[in-house]
């Protein structure tokens, strides 16, 4: 019987695993999901103005443009990064991709509007902690119990 050595947590946050029959722990999965959805965020924070300014594409076309593209860049990090979830099939878990999408537009939303309006909160305190509950309360949970759920058989 071999037995792996162990690796140190910088590693394991930043590899894959060559053992794919489990899900990737909540301690490994969380901060590569935070770097994901950076990634992602940064990306539409750097194409927007360059689609607008430069480009002469009306903000909202290109914000949503950006949003699409922006929700791939995650699905594809998450799928083969964050989760490892290999397995599966890729069409089916982008559908259920795009819902979590919507439903995290809709969260954040509502939430922001909620505490601003009625909590008395600055519009950007709202944004900022709206995106923390949702990304714990729904876009994290969603990808990996419902998005990725059926990616974790090993790899033939």
């Amino acid at each position: 019987m071999t037995t792996e050595p162990k690796r140190g947590f910088l590693r394991r946050l930043l590899f894959t695993r060559k053992d794919r029959k489990r899900p990737v722990s909540h301690v490994v999965a969380i901060p590569r999901n935070v770097i994901a959805s950076l990634l992602a965020t940064l990306f539409e924070a750097i194409m927007i103005p360059v689609l607008v300014e430069l480009v002469g594409m009306h903000y909202m076309v290109a914000v949503i443009a950006c949003m699409g593209v922006a929700t791939t860049i995650s699905f594809f990090l998450n799928k083969y990064w964050v989760f490892e979830a290999r397995g599966g099939q890729t069409p089916r878990q982008y559908a259920k991709q795009i819902l979590v999408a919507v439903g995290s537009l809709l969260c954040n939303t509502a939430l922001v509007w909620v505490l601003t309006e009625h909590g008395g909160l600055h519009y950007y305190l709202s944004f900022l902690c709206s995106n923390v509950v949702v990304f714990f309360g729904w876009n994290y949970p969603a990808s990996r119990w419902f998005v990725f759920s059926d990616g974790h058989r090993a790899v033939q």
